[in-house]
């Protein structure tokens, strides 16, 4: 019989655990020692911390562009739905003054001279401009279902808001 190493057989981790799994006498499970010997992997790799020498100041010039301009940008993006789009001058406005906000902040941020509330600088790295895009991307895909799903039951088949919320209950299960 085989093991699910076998048929994984480029994976050097699965190769290296099959040592360990075909011993009759281990007592812990495979699916818990895959999950140890991952976790295990960056502790190794991490430097040391060392002590901060001074305390960082609060960015409140950045913290005054940034908050109300996030508000304004969610409150004009769930306005558009109520108005009909964007010939309504609240939903406008609202997203008009949020964008210079976050105009405003993206200027201040990258010509500061002490640290800003959010470094902008980092994405100047590509690895970290592409990790991002990519959590980004991935988070939309993973919950766009989560947005899509009842408005299909709800507009387009039809169904009641309670039905809609029965019919959903099986993408609350957690057990894995």
């Amino acid at each position: 019989m085989k093991s699910l190493g076998d048929s994984f057989s480029p994976g050097l981790p699965l190769r290296a655990s099959q040592r360990f799994s075909k011993s009759p006498s281990s007592p812990l499970p495979t699916c818990l020692r895959f999950s140890l010997f991952y976790l295990s992997l960056p502790v190794r790799r991490f430097p040391a911390d060392k002590a901060a020498t001074s305390k960082q100041s609060l960015d409140v010039t950045g913290l005054l562009l940034l908050s109300p301009a996030f508000a304004l940008l969610i409150y004009g993006i769930a306005q558009i739905s109520k108005y009909g789009g964007l010939n309504s001058s609240r939903v406008v406005v609202s997203l008009v003054v949020g964008l210079a906000l976050m105009a405003a902040f993206i200027f201040h941020a990258l010509r500061t001279t002490k640290a800003p509330l959010l470094d902008l600088r980092l994405f100047k790295s590509r690895t970290f401009f592409a990790s991002n895009v990519t959590v980004f991307l991935a988070g939309m895909v993973m919950n766009g279902a989560l947005l899509l799903l009842p408005l299909y039951y709800q507009q387009v088949r039809g169904e009641t808001v309670l039905f809609t919320g029965i019919l959903l209950i099986p993408q609350s299960n957690d057990s894995d």
